[in-house]
């Protein structure tokens, strides 16, 4: 059935295969961190200028990388049991998404296809958002374009192909796209009446909507054969919206210590199924790469309780000028949701937490056989539910593989400075290149269901203590509370205004008309539309001939009894007085 079904595959999607799937990447240099962002997905991913490392003061070093990769990796199975699995990778062929939005039968296509101009990463600042609120602001529309905000891909965006250089139409059909803050509440992102990006389109502070630096967002999809670790075509589509807050940039003294966002990114991923086979038992997991650089190696730990996989370092670097981070950690803000039937036969929609947290080790590098790199996609599902690759599950003490302790979800869950306790440090084990996979499931996802989860990816700042794996577990706690407001991020982030407001337009007068002026009879006043409070006219000799304190906008005055000469119409506008001359034949 295989090569059938791939024939069929390659002759329906032939559309999607004439296009040019080669990543895009963005790199990031902004609060305290340097990264890149491919446009398959993967993160971290592009060597020295991609990796997740600190970006310190020239003065103080070249800090190593803390994450050289990161990417997700899904697993499912049907329900007649037929397996799904898609895993992102660094080796460019191994890697199982793909960039770009589908745009599925489902949806009302003619066939599966990718929408051209989509491999991209799409990026605004700040700065940016402000701008063009103020320019709205200003007159009730846009004087002034921001490209980076006219680009993006939100719901049926009038201009996303002219300032996406091409010719795509987002098609009305499409759900989940890029988020928006939408002006006029019509459901369609046009920047031309007010709509811009938003991270979020619901998360508020009270009555204050946050805003982030540095907002990012990425499409990527598995539409594409079965290869390697990647098995079955599930057709789902991802979106990953990333943010960073500056917070402080650079900011290392003892009173930064509320900035703990400013080495910190947030990634919100949002899953659609566009396929047409239900997945039950549904994992997602997502992959860390901790690769030493300059310094011997690290650990691997977790806090199942706190859902956080982090990775960390005892000793010194080896390489004069470098610097090692002393941990960094991956930690959940939302989880997704799962259904269970409940007894009136409705269903019961409750949060799934991030459970299973299990180590792996490359080719060569493992200690034990059941540890090593997944070889075949069955091997990642297993990995996926919390199991070493071969089945066996986790258990507590020693190396966590067929240990004489119980079965557990996590490995290395306890403090490393706990002698008694069970992490790498009290086993013994030697520090070198550590890879982790936390994951979160079983879920369900029906055709054109959407889910979505939220974690933060945090890199340990300067603490100037001797307790900095105590002092990261509580920045991690206080950011996975981020959406809730939490007091000692909201307080703590405290953003610069970046762009100045625009600068005022001089004061007009209005354009108060005199008809006809000289006049005989009657003269009629008008003020096109400028509310004016009140009339007085007067003669030369500072007489007053005329007073209205409540004219009309068109107010005609009868002159025709009055001397031949010169005399002075005032208004009263806004504050201001303006004053015309009126010539009485």
């Amino acid at each position: 059935m295989r090569p059938f079904f791939l024939l069929c595959f390659c002759s329906c999607f032939g559309f999607l295969f004439g296009q040019d799937f080669t990543p895009k990447y963005e790199h990031f240099h902004g609060n305290n961190l340097r990264f890149s962002v491919s446009s398959d997905g993967r993160l971290f991913h592009g060597g020295r200028e991609g990796d997740l490392r600190l970006d310190y003061l020239e003065d103080r070093g070249d800090y190593a990388s803390s994450l050289q990769f990161a990417g997700l990796w899904m697993g499912a199975l049907n329900a007649v049991g037929s397996i799904y699995t898609t895993v992102h990778m660094e080796d460019d062929e191994e890697n199982g998404f793909w960039p770009g939005i589908a745009f599925s039968n489902l949806e009302g296509a003619m066939q599966d296809s990718i929408l051209e101009g989509t491999n991209n990463v799409w990026r605004v600042t700040r700065a940016e958002i402000l701008k063009h609120q103020r320019d709205y602001a200003d007159n009730g529309k846009i004087d002034n374009p921001q490209p980076a905000i006219y680009a993006w891909p939100g719901t049926r965006n009038p201009h996303f192909g002219s300032y996406n250089n091409n010719t795509t139409e987002l098609p009305a059909e499409l759900l989940g796209l890029a988020p928006f803050w939408d002006e006029d509440a019509d459901g369609v992102y046009n920047p031309d009446n007010g709509d811009h990006p938003v991270h979020d389109e619901s998360t508020l502070c009270g009555t204050i909507r946050t805003m982030p630096d540095e907002i990012f967002w990425v499409p990527f999809h598995n539409f594409k054969p079965a290869a390697f670790l990647n098995e079955g075509y599930s057709g789902l589509q991802f979106y990953l919206t990333g943010t960073i807050y500056y917070c402080g940039r650079n900011r290392f003294a003892e009173e930064a210590r509320s900035a703990e966002m400013s080495h910190t990114v947030f990634l919100d991923y949002r899953f659609q199924l566009k396929g047409l086979t239900p997945l039950d038992s549904m994992y997602i997991g997502l992959l860390m790469d901790h690769g030493p650089e300059c310094g011997p190696g690290g650990y691997l730990g977790s806090k199942p309780e706190q859902e956080l996989l982090y990775f960390y370092n005892t000793q010194q670097p080896m390489a004069s000028g470098c610097e090692v981070t002393e941990a960094v950690g991956c930690t959940v803000v939302n989880r997704p949701f799962r259904r269970l039937p409940s007894p009136d036969g409705g269903d019961t929609v409750i949060e799934s937490r991030f459970q299973n947290f299990i180590q792996l080790f490359p080719e060569g590098e493992e200690p034990t056989a059941g540890q090593r790199f997944p070889q075949i996609p069955f091997e990642v599902y297993r990995c996926l539910n919390g199991q070493w690759r071969d089945g066996t599950p986790i258990t507590y003490g020693e190396q966590g593989y067929e240990a004489p302790g119980n079965m557990v979800s996590a490995i290395f869950p306890d403090f490393p400075g706990e002698g008694s306790g069970w992490s790498e440090l009290a086993v013994g084990n030697s520090p070198g290149r550590r890879m982790g996979l936390m994951s979160v499931g079983p879920l369900q996802l029906n055709p054109l269901g959407l889910n979505q989860f939220k974690v933060a990816l945090q890199v340990s700042r300067p603490y100037f203590t001797d307790e900095p794996l105590n002092l990261f577990f509580a920045d991690a706690e206080a950011i996975s509370y981020w959406d809730d407001c939490f007091p000692p991020i909201y307080q703590g982030c405290v953003q610069e205004d970046l762009t100045p407001p625009e600068p005022e337009e001089p004061p007009v007068e209005p354009a108060l008309f005199l008809w006809p002026n000289p006049t005989r009879s009657i003269v009629t006043l008008n003020a096109r539309g400028i509310p004016i409070y009140w009339y007085r006219i007067y003669n030369t000799k500072g007489q007053l001939m005329y007073a209205n304190d409540a004219p009309d906008e068109v107010e005609q005055v009868p002159v025709s009894g009055w001397q031949t000469g010169v005399y002075f119409v005032q208004a009263g506008w806004g504050g201001e007085v303006v004053t015309r001359k009126l010539l009485v034949r």
